[in-house]
């Protein structure tokens, strides 16, 4: 993964950082898997999930949803970041 920072005007170089990782994914099929994973989504994303949010999303079929863990088994990175002019 690589966060582009932009060109640096004037000195012929271009600031960054980036990680790159080694890892193996998993696919699991498993409805309880598949709503843990939502539910997890939902209370870091969403602030306040009511009772009613929690019950219709046991009720919905995950047939469509995609859940993939991704185990790190080894990261390194690197940056080149100074101060752009202007």
């Amino acid at each position: 993964m690589v966060e582009d920072l932009g060109y640096i005007d004037g000195e012929c170089d271009h600031a960054y950082r980036s990680v790159h990782f080694r890892a193996a994914p998993r696919c699991s099929p498993d409805d309880r898997a598949k709503r843990e994973a939502l539910r997890l989504m939902m209370r870091q994303l969403e602030s306040g999930v009511s009772e009613e949010r929690w019950a219709e999303l046991e009720g919905k079929p995950l047939d469509e949803v995609v859940v993939v863990a991704v185990r790190v088994e080894g990261m390194t990175g690197k940056k080149s970041v100074r101060a752009r002019k202007g």
